[in-house]
C-alpha cells in the first residue's frame, strides 16, 4: 500500500481496487469489494496514526497520500 500512496493522492476505492487480492478485483462481488474497502480503510487509519499517510481533500471524497520526510533530505 505504501507504494500506491507514493504514486500520489488516491481515494479509498482507488487504493482498494489497485491492491492485490485473492480474486481479481473485476471478479469480486460488490459485498466483497466493500469488505476489501473496509480492510483497506483500517490499514490507512494505522498509516495515519503512524504518520506515514495523510488524508486530504473534502470530507465527502477524501484522498490519501504518503507522508514524505523532507527534513531528512535537507
Amino acid at each position: 500500500m505504501a507504494r500506491l500512496l507514493d504514486a500520489g493522492p488516491a481515494t479509498l476505492w482507488e487504493l482498494t481496487s489497485r491492491l492485490r487480492w485473492k480474486r481479481p478485483w473485476s471478479d469480486m462481488r460488490l459485498l466483497a469489494r466493500h469488505m476489501a474497502a473496509s480492510e483497506t480503510a483500517a490499514h490507512l487509519r494505522t498509516l495515519e496514526e503512524r504518520g506515514r499517510a495523510v488524508r486530504t481533500g473534502p470530507d465527502d471524497r477524501p484522498r490519501w497520500v504518503a507522508v514524505t520526510d523532507r527534513a531528512s533530505h535537507a
